[in-house]
């Protein structure tokens, strides 16, 4: 996993977030064909960019969960989460922990790896996905939490529109 803080001691500049927004989509759209053909046991790992601000540990172990379930973490430090996820076009009420783009899917909280692949494997014409609040039960959470209430990740689009995607036994470990 790699870690990279933003030199600007304020803020990631909107030019920089636009232009990783752009090539998100991009590649989410043509090179997400190879990406997706790479899924199958033994393939190559999954690139997923995470953002996450300076202070959050959560996240780290969520990047860990992710690096041990076959995702090639990038893990991007910055200031202002909240500009990120503007960018990314998450919207206000269902805003969590960190934000990550993978094959052009907006992912927001600690959803588990086998949705996110599933998501990728389906191209459910949807946003993204997200685990609103931090529930005690979701990966990278689990550690810092005794609480193992059940939790859903829900889909997302881009008007805020949401639906159960996955339901979870928090006693279970996804």
């Amino acid at each position: 996993m790699r870690s990279r803080t933003v030199r600007d001691p304020a803020y990631v500049s909107r030019r920089v977030l636009v232009a990783i927004g752009a090539a998100s989509l991009l590649c989410g759209g043509t090179a997400g064909l190879a990406i997706r053909a790479s899924h199958e046991p033994g393939a190559e790992r999954i690139p997923i960019v995470v953002y996450r601000s300076v202070t959050c540990r959560c996240c780290i172990a969520w990047n860990e969960y992710l690096e041990r379930n076959g995702f090639d973490v990038d893990g991007r430090v910055t200031r202002d989460i909240h500009q990120v996820r503007r960018l990314f076009g998450v919207p206000k009420q269902l805003r969590a922990c960190h934000t990550a783009i993978v094959d052009g899917y907006v992912i927001e909280g600690h959803v588990p790896a086998a949705d996110i692949k599933r998501l990728i494997k389906s191209r459910e014409p949807v946003r993204g996905l997200v685990v609103p609040g931090m529930p005690g039960a979701s990966p990278g959470m689990r550690e810092f939490s005794p609480r193992r209430a059940d939790y859903d990740v829900l889909a997302f689009q881009p008007n805020g529109e949401t639906y159960v995607y996955t339901r979870h036994d928090g006693s279970v470990e996804p």
